[in-house]
């Protein structure tokens, strides 16, 4: 499947960061990683999505590297974002 890429500021919370991608997935996409990019006026999250061809994917949870996992959700990818404007280790989780 082609892959396609979306940035979210660097500056929201985890929670706006989570909606971002969410948002982002309602167009037939399923979120796969992100980097962190620091532009001369900001910082953004450079997020990568797959392109899909028919349903919308399963419920997308972020959260801390250090929080627990979330119950009945699976762990899809970990890695560093910008959240509220600092470098934060982040977890991305699928709904079983």
């Amino acid at each position: 499947m082609p892959t396609t890429q979306a940035q979210s500021d660097g500056n929201l919370s985890l929670q706006k960061t989570e909606l971002a991608i969410t948002n982002f997935e309602l167009r037939f996409a399923e979120f796969l990683n992100a980097e962190m990019v620091t532009t001369p006026t900001k910082n953004v999250n450079r997020m990568n999505f797959e392109e899909l061809d028919l349903a919308q994917p399963n419920a997308l949870k972020l959260s801390l590297s250090t929080d627990q996992a979330p119950a009945g959700f699976s762990k899809i990818w970990s890695g560093m974002m910008f959240i509220e404007g600092v470098p934060a280790n982040v977890t991305a989780w699928r709904k079983n």
